[in-house]
C-alpha cells in the first residue's frame, strides 16, 4: 500500500532537519511510539501501537535510517511483529525537505506499507488514508510545538497525544460517512 503526503512545519528548514535528525526527539512526536534501543547511530528499535479499525497492534522492530543532509532527504525502512496478535508490518518511507518560504518547510513523504496477518483485513486504503492523516497532523503539530519552545525543558515536556483505538476508529467512521454522504447528494 503506497501512502505519498506532504505537510509543513512552521520553522526554517535548517531547525527542522535538525530535529529530524534526533530521533528519541522525534519518537516522543510518534503517537503510540516507544524507542527502546538504539544500537547504532542510524539504526533504532522500538515499539509502536497502532490502531486499525476496530484492532490495535502493538508492533515491536527495528528501522534503519539513512539521511541524506545534502539534499535535505533521507529512507527509512523498518520492520515489526505484533507476537500478540500474528501481524508484521513492513515499512520504506522516503522523505523530503523543501524551503517553501522564509521560515516554513514542506516535509513530502512517500511510504510503502506492507501488512500481513489479521490487520491486514482492516488496512484498506481509505482507512490507513485516514489513519495517515490522522497520525500526520498529530506528529507535525507536535513538531511545530517543539520547535516553538522557549526553553529545552518546554521543549521536552512536548509530545503527541497517545490516539485510542476507539477514537481513532470513530473518526475514521464518521470519514467514511461523510465521503458516502457527498457521492449520494453528487448523483442527485
Amino acid at each position: 500500500m503506497k501512502i505519498t503526503k506532504t505537510f509543513e512545519v512552521h520553522s526554517p528548514i535548517d531547525s527542522v532537519w535538525d530535529l529530524l535528525q534526533d530521533i528519541p526527539t522525534i519518537a516522543q512526536c510518534l503517537p503510540g511510539a516507544e524507542l527502546t534501543e538504539s544500537p547504532g547511530p542510524n539504526h533504532h528499535k522500538g515499539k509502536v501501537a497502532v490502531a486499525i479499525g476496530p484492532m490495535t497492534a502493538m508492533f515491536e522492530g527495528e528501522a534503519h535510517i539513512t539521511p541524506k543532509p545534502a539534499d535535505r532527504s533521507g529512507v527509512i525502512e523498518g520492520s515489526g511483529t505484533d507476537s500478540r496478535g500474528g501481524n508484521k508490518g513492513d515499512l520504506t518511507m522516503n522523505y523530503q525537505l523543501t524551503e517553501v518560504e522564509s521560515g516554513t518547510t514542506a516535509v513530502g513523504i512517500d511510504v510503502d506499507v506492507e501488512l500481513s496477518g489479521p490487520v491486514a483485513k482492516f488496512g484498506r486504503t481509505g482507512l490507513m488514508e485516514e489513519i495517515a492523516d490522522r497520525l500526520i497532523g498529530d506528529f507535525s503539530s507536535c513538531l511545530d510545538a517543539k520547535l516553538a519552545a522557549a526553553t529545552p525543558e518546554e521543549a521536552e515536556a512536548v509530545a503527541a497525544k497517545q490516539i485510542s483505538g476507539v477514537s481513532l476508529f470513530f473518526s475514521s467512521l464518521g470519514a467514511w460517512l461523510a465521503g458516502l454522504l457527498r457521492k449520494l447528494f453528487r448523483r442527485e
